[in-house]
Order: structure tokens, then sequence, then C-alpha cells
């Protein structure tokens, strides 16, 4: 049985520097929210990223492993690093998921405009190329 739900990473002015991974079964969190660091401590928290995946516990474990090394405070969902380094390294161990939200300067949103820039710019040049009669070369 799949337990579908959201993965998220968050980033807090108060902790410049830090991500912070969660999960819910539920919605997810809204652009910003309020989370407890310690007992009797909450902090404010900026959404960056919320994916929606299938087996999302085991999925959210996965993320943290493959951040473990950059573990900040002895926290299990804390780490120091920045949102696009997270993603780039916690993107790819999760199987199955797709962008639920982001905020506009996450990196997802700026690799999203430049593979739009990139698709472009290929389909001008593939245009001047046919245009000119330069062959395409295809690549096996």
């Amino acid at each position: 049985m799949t337990m579908r739900g959201f993965i998220y990473l968050a980033t807090s002015p108060t902790l410049p520097g830090v991500v912070k991974v969660g999960k819910t079964h539920t919605v997810p969190p809204s652009k910003t929210f309020e989370l407890a660091i310690s007992p009797g401590v909450k902090t404010t928290f900026i959404l960056q990223l919320s994916i929606e995946t299938d087996f999302v516990s085991m999925n959210e474990s996965r993320l943290v492993v493959a951040l473990s090394k950059a573990r900040y405070g002895g926290k299990s969902d804390l780490f120091k690093m920045s949102v696009p380094d997270a993603i780039k390294i916690g993107l790819p161990v999760i199987q199955d998921w797709r962008i639920q939200d982001c905020s506009k300067d996450s990196a997802i949103q700026r690799l999203s405009l430049t593979l739009k820039r990139s698709l472009v710019q290929s389909q001008h040049l593939f245009m001047i190329m046919a245009r000119h009669s330069i062959p395409f070369i295809k690549r096996l």
C-alpha cells in the first residue's frame, strides 16, 4: 500500500544557511509556518519546495540519508547547506515525485527558467540550421 504525502524543504531567517526537511501525509505547509526547533522554542520557516510522492516516509528517509553529512546541531531534520545544494543532492534519491509548490527564488524556479531558455534557443538554432540546409547531427 502506498502512503502518498509531501516532502518539503524550508528555511528560517533565524537559522541562516540551514535547510529543514519535513514530511506530511496531509496538506503541505503554507508558505510560512512555525515549528518548535527545541522544547519551548518556535521559529518561523519559509517553504522553499514541496513535492508530492508515493511512499513519503521511505523517500524522506532516503533524502535525510543523502543529506546526512551536512546534519546541523545534532538534529535529524536540519542541514547546514543551501537550498540549491539540498535539491541537487536530494531529488535524485527520491522516487516518483512531482513538484507541488516552490518559492520564486528557489533553485527549481531558476532551473525551470534556464531550461525554457535553452529549449527556445535550441528550437531557434534548429530553425536556422534547417533554413540553411545544415545537416543535424544525431547522437546514438
